[in-house]
């Protein structure tokens, strides 16, 4: 079915109008009204404190009283705002016999015409209809033209009004200025609509994005993904856009960073709007900063949105406080992919602080005999949190003297977070009131709202 409505912009400067209703919802309308200079008459028997309190408007005219056929005769446009479905339903009867737009609010069959979800600003507005279906959607899509719109645009238009009084008497026909006009637009307007974002996903679990992050991935056209990514934000979130899996997992790895750095590059060239969207935080052990100092190396903007790192979130979730004033006043972040003497195991061995470790599982009897002989107590907490944040999260908690013996009996699949430190001993404390926890166990992302 299309939409069939035809889209209008009514002038209802110093028109009258009428509102039926004294609620909330009346109140949202009156304030759109308002906005086109209308002037106003409100009909209810009752009125909330914020519609009392704009009738120090002139606009505005209060009649307490219930509804009457009287009040809409020669009024430009009625709403009827009010909780009875009869009056409702008299208002839009009433309304049709006489002509006169009606919209009962929320009652797309009593509704002559609809609200759209509108955007203002200067000179340019414009309204999203679904055809009374979905409001909210409406709203959602209003929301993605507006970022597309240049910041100068309502300057333009101005520019424009003044040129068009001029050009009236110069150019005779209308084919002639429309012409004309089509040809500055496309100047003022040129579409450049190639960016790269460098995107964090966050730990694993789809909904930990952020809002900003998440409507980058709206209205990405390319999307560069990692391997530990949700497969929900790659393959849920925005259906229209090209993925490209350049993911590097235990050894595999589809591109090496070289080969992933060209690639966002030649997407750009192509006029591209790229997301590059990686795992955690993309500067905490994920080589963002490189793909950075690549993309300036190459002259190209470039836009970066936080994410949760792996090692900050999914501590978090489990009620782990990585700093915590009773056990450390610190944390170190370390990547356990690569163990040798390059590191100062000594100084980190006695430090004192959480240790987080990234990348370490297969490495981790390497890392405890490091620590240990460098002088950290063998009865040191330690935990490890396999695929972190994921309904397929498992955390095994020990000292790390003895830990490999629980490792010999259960094993852990890659991605695995390791946290040294006695503030892993909180997690024991608190984790049968832990909601969350509970929820990750049973949670289907891949059927969630996204």
């Amino acid at each position: 079915m299309s939409n069939q409505l035809l889209p209008i912009f009514l002038n209802l400067n110093n028109q009258h109008c009428l509102v039926i209703g004294g609620g909330q919802i009346a109140y949202q309308k009156i304030n759109q009204l308002l906005e086109s200079n209308a002037k106003i008459t409100v009909v209810s028997k009752k009125c909330n404190t914020e519609i009392l309190n704009l009738f120090n408007n002139n606009q505005l005219l209060l009649v307490s009283d219930v509804y009457k056929v009287k009040y809409i005769k020669n009024m430009k446009l009625i709403i009827g705002a009010t909780s009875s479905q009869k009056v409702n339903q008299q208002i839009f009867k009433d309304s049709n016999q006489l002509n006169i737009p009606v919209n009962i609010v929320d009652q797309p069959e009593l509704c002559s015409f609809y609200f759209g979800a509108v955007h203002s600003e200067g000179n340019l507005k414009f309204s999203v209809s679904t055809n009374g279906k979905s409001p909210i959607l409406a709203k959602r899509i209003r929301d993605l033209f507006v970022k597309s719109i240049p910041p100068n645009t309502d300057e333009i238009i101005e520019k424009f009004g003044e040129i068009r009084k001029n050009i009236q008497t110069k150019l005779s026909t209308y084919f002639e200025r429309k012409q004309f006009f089509e040809k500055l637009a496309n100047i003022h307007f040129h579409s450049n609509k190639a960016k790269v974002t460098i995107l964090g996903a966050g730990p694993g679990d789809p909904e930990l994005i952020s809002i900003k992050g998440f409507n980058a991935l709206m209205n990405a056209e390319i999307i560069l993904y990692d391997s530990l990514v949700s497969k929900v934000l790659v393959e849920k979130i925005n259906l229209n856009a090209e993925k490209i899996n350049v993911g590097k997992r235990a050894g595999k790895h589809n591109f090496s960073q070289d080969t992933i750095n060209k690639l966002i590059v030649s997407q750009f060239n192509k006029n591209k709007n790229v997301v590059r969207l990686k795992g955690g935080d993309p500067f905490i052990f994920g080589r963002g900063g490189e793909e950075c100092e690549y993309l300036s190396k190459n002259n190209i903007k470039f836009e970066i949105i936080p994410g949760i790192s792996s090692g900050i979130g999914i501590p978090s979730q489990l009620g782990i406080p990585l700093t915590h004033r009773n056990y450390t006043k610190g944390v170190i972040f370390l990547t356990g992919h690569e163990i040798d003497n390059s590191m100062n195991w000594e100084a980190i061995s006695k430090s004192n602080m959480t240790l987080v470790i990234y990348m370490g599982y297969n490495n981790i009897n390497s890392i405890i005999d490091y620590l240990i002989k460098n002088g950290k107590s063998s009865k040191t907490s330690i935990g490890l949190i396999q695929k972190g944040t994921t309904k397929d999260q498992k955390i095994i908690i020990g000292r790390i003297g003895t830990i490999n013996n629980k490792l010999k009996k259960e094993k852990l699949r890659t991605p695995v977070l390791i946290i040294i430190g006695e503030v892993v001993n909180i997690y024991s404390q608190i984790k049968n009131s832990l909601n969350y926890y509970s929820m990750i166990q049973n949670y289907d992302h891949e059927n969630s709202y996204y």
